[in-house]
């Protein structure tokens, strides 16, 4: 698991919290339970990530998104109304934190999203790779993006794989420094 092999060294951890053996188990699944419930719910605003630290009494979620406003609402009545929802769920107050990510399109889980509901959409796989590719490409914080698809038919094939024929100097820079 790549994210698991980056915890403590780059990553934090997404859950920060501690119990004993008895409450363990329950605060797995709820922290779990709570995650699908916010991604299922706001799905269309572009979560990213979602951290959850809890201390005695408190549970403190921080909320990362490409769209925070369509989380927030109209004068605060959305988030309002997810903070009544939250604290129904867990039984106890919570503190939300909408964070804004500011350049989504450096964010990979929002750009294998952004593919996936355009190829729900029926467009092109090719075309929507490499308009991804051209959002990432027009920050100045991604040189190339990585960026493939696999997929299998309905039909008794194997799976199909594709990515992007461009091949970035960038890739054949590090590439070359690599192999001094």
């Amino acid at each position: 698991n790549p994210h698991g092999a980056r915890v403590g060294v780059i990553f934090n951890w997404s859950t920060r919290w501690y119990a004993g053996k008895k409450d363990f188990a329950n605060n797995l699944a709820e922290d779990f339970e709570l995650r699908r419930m916010l991604k299922q719910k706001y799905y269309q605003t572009g979560i990213s990530h979602i951290d959850i630290e809890r201390s005695a009494n408190r549970v403190t979620i921080n909320i990362y998104t490409a769209k925070p406003g369509m989380i927030i609402g109209r004068g605060g009545a959305g988030i309002e109304a997810l903070k009544r929802d939250i604290d129904t769920f867990l039984g106890r107050p919570a503190n939300i934190n909408i964070m804004e990510i500011k350049v989504p399109e450096t964010n990979a889980q929002l750009v294998a999203e952004s593919i996936a509901q355009q190829l729900e959409k029926r467009i092109s796989f090719r075309r929507a790779m490499k308009q991804s590719m051209q959002r990432a490409k027009s920050t100045r914080f991604w040189a190339a993006p990585p960026i493939s698809t696999s997929w299998r038919s309905n039909l008794p094939r194997p799976t199909r794989s594709s990515w992007p024929r461009t091949s970035p100097s960038s890739w054949k820079s590090v590439s070359r420094s690599a192999a001094r």
